[in-house]
């Protein structure tokens, strides 16, 4: 994942450290007040159109959508209605290329950045950062300039320096990047980003589900961590955690929307709802989206079977509950259910009220 190191140093993808230059692109990304914005935006929440990126090199739209696939956001990029302002900057290749300074027409996005990404932790990494390549360079020149030292000693004594400096710079690095996910984390969520493309961002789970259940972050690094916590909108750190359960038992990531906001949730192999983290805001609901539920409801309640557990049996009404949670009140499930065919051959529920009232906010994500 590309990232801003001390002294506006951009490491890139592949490993490269290049000098950043304000309102330059790397990687897609463009340079901004001392912070990388998402892949593509010109100025925060404010995405580049095809038309300008194409300017430069007619690969260039199809290399921003990819990267923004990457980061989990809705790929596609927005075609120009009129000829676009030259001071919008023209996004290159990875090593970027600089463009005149752009007004801020968007101040509350630019300070919601700056404040996310300039925090005293970040800082301190980067300072962090900057101080151990210090000491290395000094370390190399002395050991250079030291007359006692023979060619082979001097070169043994150099090599030992940089591995330990490199051992020490990953994992500060790793540090920082961890860091600099969880603040582009809170930046897509306040701006909705994870939700404008839904199905992209499903994608990207199903991915990570398919990665976590082959143990591919067993010993994934800390700036690949940092960049999968990007893509799904979860926290390094429970992220983090997953992976250490994932080792002892399966787990799998699904999104729900409870109207108000959207969730991606972590299950286990039985359902049980183990980690829920917000990703973005709901859209509108509309009275066809809710007569479309509540025919499915009914019509799942014909098929639903209950089914023996290693917790003993559950019922029919029960498993209704856990399916529909995500997307009614249970009030409404419990209204649903006396209509059904089942409520109408069975009659009201005989599980404990408290019984349905745990399973419901269980599966709601009232954790």
């Amino acid at each position: 994942m590309t990232q801003v190191l001390a002294g506006n140093k951009i490491k890139l993808d592949s490993g490269q450290i290049v000098q950043g230059e304000e309102y330059g692109w790397y990687d897609s990304r463009r340079l901004v007040g001392g912070v990388l914005l998402n892949p593509g935006e010109y100025e925060p929440g404010k995405v580049v159109s095809k038309e300008v990126a194409a300017q430069t090199d007619p690969n260039n739209p199809a290399y921003i959508e990819e990267q923004r696939r990457k980061a989990g956001l809705s790929p596609a990029l927005p075609s120009a209605s009129a000829p676009p302002a030259p001071s919008a900057g023209i996004p290159g290749a990875p090593t970027g290329t600089t463009s005149p300074s752009v007004a801020p027409q968007v101040p509350n996005l630019t300070d919601l950045y700056g404040k996310l990404f300039q925090t005293p932790e970040i800082k301190a990494k980067g300072e962090e950062i900057a101080k151990l390549e210090k000491e290395r360079d000094a370390a190399i020149s002395g050991t250079q300039s030291n007359p006692w030292f023979g060619q082979a000693t001097r070169a043994g004594k150099i090599a030992g320096i940089k591995s330990d400096a490199e051992r020490e710079l990953t994992r500060v690095g790793d540090e920082l990047a961890r860091l600099q996910a969880d603040a582009q984390i809170q930046y897509n969520v306040q701006t909705n980003q994870y939700t404008l493309d839904r199905q992209a961002y499903q994608d990207n789970l199903d991915q990570f589900n398919k990665l976590l259940s082959l143990g591919a972050f067993d010993k994934a690094s800390g700036s690949d961590i940092a960049q999968w916590s990007s893509t799904t909108g979860l926290s390094t750190s429970v992220i983090d955690s997953m992976v250490k359960t994932a080792q002892k038992k399966a787990l799998t990531l699904q999104t729900y929307d409870d109207g108000t906001n959207v969730y991606v949730v972590a299950l286990d192999e039985e359902g049980n709802v183990t980690k829920k983290t917000l990703i973005g805001k709901s859209k509108p609901t509309t009275t066809t989206t809710t007569k479309n539920i509540e025919a499915q409801f009914l019509e799942s309640a014909i098929t639903v079977q209950g089914k023996q557990t290693s917790a003993g049996w559950v019922g029919q009404f029960p498993l209704l509950v856990a399916q529909y949670a995500p997307f009614m009140s249970l009030q409404d499930i419990y209204k649903l259910y006396m209509e059904s065919d089942l409520g109408k051959r069975y009659g009201a529920p005989a599980e404990k009220a408290s019984d349905i009232q745990e399973i419901y906010d269980t599966y709601r994500g009232n954790l």
